[in-house]
């Protein structure tokens, strides 16, 4: 069933860091044809062509790549767009400037894509040239000049989307208010929701964006993006808190993978789900389709796997729900006996042979490669829930409490052996998101979200608890373990 309501629906790769190779873009290109998404930007922040070297023509080499990038695209019904980020050294004001940006714009067009963008996002927020200074009454003047000179020399066949410096949150500020005001109709006008990393995108923010901006907002979402200070993490949850008529107020929706590509299927998958019918969207069952597909060859390993990587910005409080609940059912004992860790016990040892079996069976290699790291923190996460359960089993069994804190010293040494992974597995122990609200004037102030999560890890608490329990045996009176 297509979609009625989101006429854009696609991804942009807009992510900081190593950019994808021309082989994730085919492939890519081919996976949004098959969950009839419609649109590929390319604006990798750490392209220096796209930002830094943004003057300078690509290397032929390059434009034969996206020549048959454009080429697959339109075979498969899927738009091939290219974006350019001037503003961190770009003069408004000066005509050559704008005839290089044109330029640029303009080879693009050349080689047969229809959607352009000028991407003004992250860059100083206040005019820093004195010949602006004098030229324009602000950056958004600025803005709206150079846009409005863009789409009128490109022509309105195709799309033209702007992403404005203030482009997150729900302040009306004056920057916006020109945009709403005095950009051409025909511009796009792209929007991350009420913050960066927004956990829900609600159809009254949208609507308010709306009515601002003169026009249907394109949202860039920064989903399931894991760049800058969130790289330890890896997103694989499901498409979580977008309201189900945000279609009627947004001409579209593009989201922003991760470094990432093959991984980062699992939530595009599922956000391709909900945009075919927000109604009916079930995001468990839309998960479980994703994961399933993804982890081909090894279905039940990937999805061990998959649960607990699902922490993210659209799910704070996932860790790995399975062992989550089994610990909880355990925890809530007023006396363990040994047959009731049995499950728990059962689940670990499952993890524990996660890394190995994807190793062996998981059939798409390159899916292998980019979650390696996480593979081997997985692994020694398990290894640490694994090396608690058997104190706790061990506590069980021992009568002596003398004996019991023999195997309390031996777990503490042998637990201190099992250095902290980087990467994060059933939940972080630290991670900042940066969760900007509003970037404007020099004030850059972040929203009521969570910004830095401490001591989220499910690894950690389990063992805490363990330890919590085995100090009462050794301290409480009567000579006797609980």
């Amino acid at each position: 069933m297509k979609s009625k309501n989101f006429v854009y629906r696609g991804i942009v790769e807009g992510f900081y860091g190593k950019p994808f190779t021309h082989e994730d873009r085919l492939w890519w290109i081919e996976n949004l044809a098959l969950l009839d998404m419609n649109v590929y930007l390319y604006a990798p922040k750490d392209d220096t062509y796209h930002r830094q070297r943004w003057r300078e023509p690509y290397p032929q080499s390059t434009i034969i790549e996206f020549e048959e990038l454009i080429k697959k695209g339109r075979e498969l019904g899927v738009t091939v767009g290219f974006a350019i980020s001037p503003g961190n050294s770009i003069i408004y004001s000066d005509e050559q400037h704008r005839r290089d940006l044109l330029e640029k714009f303009r080879k693009f067009q050349e080689l047969g894509s229809t959607f352009l963008c000028l991407a003004l996002d992250d860059v100083p927020t206040s005019l820093q040239n004195p010949e602006d200074r004098s030229a324009y009454s602000s950056l958004g003047a600025a803005h709206v000049s150079l846009a409005n000179n863009l789409q009128q020399a490109l022509g309105k066949d195709g799309v033209f989307w702007l992403i404005p410096t203030d482009y997150a949150g729900n302040e009306a500020t004056d920057y916006l208010k020109k945009l709403g005001k005095e950009l051409l109709p025909g511009i796009e006008v792209g929007w991350t929701g009420g913050t960066v990393l927004a956990s829900e995108i609600l159809f009254k923010e949208a609507e308010q964006r709306t009515e601002l901006l003169g026009r249907k907002p394109l949202i860039w979402d920064n989903v399931p993006v894991a760049d800058g200070p969130m790289k330890s993490a890896l997103h694989l949850g499901p498409y979580l808190g977008r309201d189900k008529r945000l279609g009627e107020t947004v001409s579209g929706l593009l989201l922003n993978p991760m470094n990432h590509a093959r991984a980062s299927y699992i939530t595009i998958s599922t956000a391709a789900d909900y945009m075919k019918n927000p109604d009916s969207y079930n995001a468990e069952e839309a998960w479980r389709d994703a994961v399933h597909h993804a982890g081909r060859g090894a279905e039940k390993a990937f999805s061990v796997f998959a649960s607990a990587h699902r922490f993210g910005p659209m799910s704070p409080q996932e860790r790995e729900p399975i062992i989550e609940e089994l610990w909880n059912q355990l925890d809530s004992l007023k006396e363990v006996q040994i047959e009731d860790t049995s499950d728990f016990r059962l689940a670990i040892e499952d993890r524990l042979q996660v890394e190995s079996t994807l190793g062996k069976h998981l059939l798409d290699r390159e899916l292998l490669g980019e979650i390696k790291p996480w593979l081997v923190s997985h692994h020694t996460e398990t290894l640490r829930l694994n090396t608690a359960c058997n104190l706790l089993i061990d506590s069980l069994q021992t009568q002596e409490l003398i004996e019991l804190l023999l195997k309390f010293m031996s777990f503490e040494s042998n637990l201190k052996a099992l250095s902290l992974p980087i990467e994060i597995s059933y939940g972080p122990r630290k991670i900042f998101y940066p969760q900007l609200a509003t970037d404007r004037d020099g004030i850059a102030s972040l929203s009521p979200e969570q910004v830095l999560f401490r001591d989220n890890s499910l690894v950690d608490d389990i063992i805490s608890r363990i330890e919590d329990k085995i100090i009462l045996d050794l301290t409480s009176s009567g000579g006797q373990n609980n």
